[in-house]
């Protein structure tokens, strides 16, 4: 528990890298401080290796796109790990998901074109 104390800063810092956005910045104003966090998206986001191979999936796939278990089976993970991956990927805005929901058998993932 006490490793979690003071990493704030840290997982901070490393959120935003992995979301593409910048450092953020921290001002010391009297007995206070201030983080500005940006929103605006300087750089692509961070992408390991599962990542990659999801998102070369994507790209290999047809204009129909792929289900959570075709990626699941393409990348040899299990649909949990599947799922977990896909909606950071959607969330950090390199993927897209299309469906009604979470429990829509019909629900297909997509390659978002670079800006």
């Amino acid at each position: 528990m006490i490793e979690h104390w003071g990493s704030g800063i840290q997982r901070m810092t490393a959120a935003c890298h992995d979301r593409g956005l910048d450092t953020p910045k921290f001002e010391e104003i009297g007995t206070h401080f201030r983080v500005t966090l940006s929103a605006i998206r300087r750089h692509s986001p961070a992408k390991d290796e599962r990542d990659q191979s999801i998102l070369g999936a994507l790209a290999a796939s047809s204009e129909s796109g792929l289900s959570t278990s075709q990626i699941a089976k393409w990348i040899g993970v299990s649909l949990r790990t599947a799922r977990t991956r896909l909606a950071s990927l959607v969330e950090r805005g390199l993927v897209a998901e299309i469906g009604s929901g979470p429990q829509d058998p019909h629900r297909r993932y997509h390659l978002v074109p670079a800006p």
